[in-house]
């Protein structure tokens, strides 16, 4: 007889364990160079139901698969009722799922954490997604041997065969594109920069003083932008402000750009240094000299990834997308940033990949979302 035990967390000894499981497989089991640890205190923050605006608006279980006491996996179960109520379907979620090669622990946790969407009305669960695709999102199935940037996912190849060992099928693959300076670029930039002018459109960077004016004007944007993605569920204030205050302290204020057509905000992308570059090497920990580690390395990176990129309905047909991309990637040139990845974008999300491929991109990581009926 089995002697898994799926349980829910129900202590804050329990959400540590939770929290801390990942190092027990790149660190412990399946010793992996690539993976980044995530700092424990925002994973701590993200999690908490009192301090994670995800939660005004959503709910939330957290299960732990053990073997004579030992944790062997974990998963969330999800459900997010921003999500139900903008898309009308009735679809839950799950997330943060971390398993050792144990395709029982695995099932289990899938099954747990479906059973409890369910018990909630919902008629399928999709996932990963952390805790939705504002945050972190996708199993990666192509693209092991170098580390994930700021924000992407990274996991065991044998995460696959779990997950669709336990019923799961891939519903959506997202593409991660690595860009290079060269003379595909410099071609491409001149190009660019002429049909910038012909448009009339005008870049500037955030004003890093006038930093909750500035947090206040994306916003603005933001939802109208992004509501035609695939999976998207517009952002409640407190959540865009969460998400501006956690990321304020890596920003490169060269690196956010907001365009205007004639006077009018168009839209804006968010470039970031690629922090991953520092925090392979924190081992989760911001304490006592995490934050000096961080910001002196910081200085030394030298990628960066395209976040996200958004353009208002009513200028999609000035090419804005690729106006973007050539301009975030003069800037990052600028600076002396060797490369940068664009990242995630939609398989199927044509009119978003050309303007990367134009410049020169490759695909270097594929991710996917899986699906299954409950």
């Amino acid at each position: 007889m089995s002697d898994l035990r799926i349980r829910r967390v129900e202590s804050g000894a329990d959400l540590r364990t939770f929290i801390r499981f990942p190092w027990r497989i790149y660190r412990g089991r399946y010793p992996d160079p690539n993976w980044v640890p995530p700092l424990l205190v925002s994973e701590r923050a993200l999690l908490d139901r009192d301090r994670c605006p995800f939660f005004e608006h959503g709910d939330a279980v957290y299960l732990l698969a053990e073997r004579e006491g030992r944790p062997v996996g974990r998963i969330a179960g999800i459900v997010n009722d921003a999500h139900v109520s903008f898309h009308q379907e009735e679809v839950g979620f799950f997330g943060f799922f971390e398993c050792f090669e144990d395709p029982e622990a695995a099932t289990g946790l899938v099954s747990e954490a479906g059973a409890w969407v369910a018990e909630r009305g919902l008629k399928t669960m999709r996932g990963p997604m952390n805790f939705s695709t504002n945050e972190t999102c996708g199993l990666l199935i192509e693209g092991f041997d170098s580390p994930p940037t700021i924000m992407m996912t990274h996991n065991p190849l044998f995460y696959t065969r779990l997950l669709t060992g336990a019923g799961l099928a891939p519903v959506k693959t997202l593409l991660s594109y690595e860009v290079t300076a060269g003379p595909v670029t410099d071609r491409i930039l001149a190009v660019a920069e002429k049909t910038r002018q012909q448009a009339g459109v005008t870049f500037r960077s955030i004003d890093m003083k006038r930093f909750r004016a500035e947090v206040d004007l994306l916003k603005s944007v933001y939802n109208e932008a992004w509501e035609r993605n695939w999976g998207f569920v517009p952002m409640t204030d407190a959540e865009f402000e969460h998400m501006a205050a956690d990321m304020k302290p890596i920003l490169d204020p060269d690196l956010v750009l907001l365009a205007f057509v004639n006077g009018q905000m168009a839209g804006f992308s968010l470039t970031f240094p690629d922090a991953n570059q520092v925090l392979i090497r924190l081992n989760g920990r911001l304490l006592p000299f995490g934050w000096l580690r961080l910001l002196r390395g910081l200085k030394k990176v030298d990628r960066v990834r395209v976040v996200a990129l958004g353009v208002r309905k009513d200028f999609r047909r000035l090419g804005l997308g690729s106006l973007f991309y050539a301009e975030s990637m003069r800037v990052a040139i600028e600076k002396g940033l060797r490369a940068g990845e664009a990242s995630w974008i939609l398989e199927d999300n044509l009119d978003m990949r050309r303007p990367v491929e134009l410049l020169g991109g490759k695909i270097n990581k594929k991710y996917a979302i899986y699906e299954l009926p409950l």
